[in-house]
């Protein structure tokens, strides 16, 4: 793929409009190789298992060459850059789902048990050579380097469902959901060696390692609803989490743990109101933990723009 591209942006900030005007040229090459297995296992006339197995691997070359030069609104120089990029990514994933339904001899009473998991591991290497000039004090940037980084990502939800019946169209539910995940992210970043002529200058400030642990626990109690038109369920009880960090960065360990109960609700419904016109809507209710990376002490500096 061969892109070719020119913008004109207005930056509206605080102390007023700045002008950027940009031009860039990207080449892109990507594969992708995807596998999915499916088995349907019948224990008994009572019970079955459902998998689904996936499987993806890839990878992407990438060069990019381009300049810019921002103007205050006087067409007074702020800054200028020029860069030239090569990167690599090999991406892996291996993704899980099992499914496993009981029903029993009274009509509606059922269990279900459920595990989905997801293994990503991303490696990605990516060449510098940069030169990003300022009109004022700041101090120009001047980038020849590699950096590596390197990403495990690891999802694991499980989820136990018990159904009892209390009329014909209503039946009660109880649920244990337990969600694990598990992120790490080393950044490597090295400088030109103009001595050796090699990249062998370890960069503190523009490497750094993250990890990421959450811990979701969330049992709930419901009401399911299932009439010749109308089927709906809604689950609602606290959700527990426990929130774990750890980032190194310019020789500092930093630790932040926390534990949290938040409520938690979910819910459909759906309306048939024809033979092929139906009314969907959800409902979701929960809480969305920032990233590692928004609340530990490590500055992101692979933008020579943004520092």
């Amino acid at each position: 793929t061969n892109n070719d591209n020119k913008t004109s942006r207005i930056n509206l900030l605080p102390t007023g409009k700045t002008f950027t005007n940009s031009n860039s040229s990207f080449n892109a090459l990507n594969y992708n190789h995807n596998a999915t297995v499916n088995f349907e296992i019948k224990l008994d006339s009572t019970a079955t298992i459902y998998t689904t197995h996936r499987f993806v691997k890839g990878n992407s070359k990438n060069k990019n060459f381009s300049n810019q030069i921002t103007l205050n609104e006087t067409d007074d120089e702020l800054n200028r850059s020029i860069s030239g990029d090569y990167s690599e990514s090999d991406r892996g994933t291996f993704a899980s789902e099992i499914y496993f339904y009981k029903k029993f001899k009274k009509k509606n009473r059922g269990f279900t048990f459920s595990m989905d998991s997801e293994i990503n591991k991303n490696d990605d290497f990516s060449n510098t050579d940069s030169q990003t000039l300022f009109q004022d004090p700041t101090p120009n940037d001047i980038r020849k380097q590699n950096r590596f980084d390197t990403l495990d990502k690891t999802n694991v939800t499980l989820e136990a469902r018990y159904g009892e019946p209390l009329t014909d169209s209503l039946r009660l539910s109880v649920t244990s959901e337990l969600i694990l995940e598990n992120e790490k992210n080393n950044r490597r970043t090295f400088d030109y060696n103009a001595m050796s002529n090699e990249f062998d200058e370890f960069n503190d400030a523009q490497s750094n390692f993250i990890t990421s642990k959450t811990l979701r626990y969330f049992p709930s109690t419901g009401l399911i609803i299932s009439k010749k038109r109308l089927n709906g369920r809604v689950n609602f009880g606290p959700e527990f989490i426990t929130f774990k960090n750890e980032s190194q960065y310019i020789g500092v360990n930093t630790h932040i743990n926390k534990n949290y109960v938040f409520p938690k609700v979910t819910g459909y419904m759906s309306y048939s109101i024809g033979k092929s016109k139906s009314i969907y809507a959800n409902y979701n209710y929960n809480v969305k933990l920032p990233s590692a990376s928004q609340i530990l002490p490590v500055e992101n500096l692979a933008n020579p723009s943004n520092v």
